[in-house]
């Protein structure tokens, strides 16, 4: 059974699968979700809000099928 989020981001929904354990997604950093959401949305790393990379997903309470708001950030005034 694989592991996975949804991301929403610009309106769009798409699922983010992100291991195929319970004991990978305990200890799934956010700098690990960072790097498959760029890998499966193609969205660079430097336009999001950023948490702390080195953060449990589990300490955002994150698990299976949670669902993610991603958040860009603006350029320009």
């Amino acid at each position: 059974m694989g592991f996975s989020v949804v991301l929403i981001c610009l309106g769009k929904e798409m699922i983010v699968d992100l291991c195929d354990s319970e004991e990978e997604m305990s200890s799934m950093t956010v700098l690990q979700l960072k790097e498959k959401i760029e890998s499966n949305a193609n969205i660079n790393r430097g336009r999001y809000i950023t948490l702390e990379n080195s953060t449990p997903l589990s300490k955002y309470r994150i698990q299976n099928s949670s669902v993610i708001h991603l958040v860009l950030r603006v350029h320009g005034g």
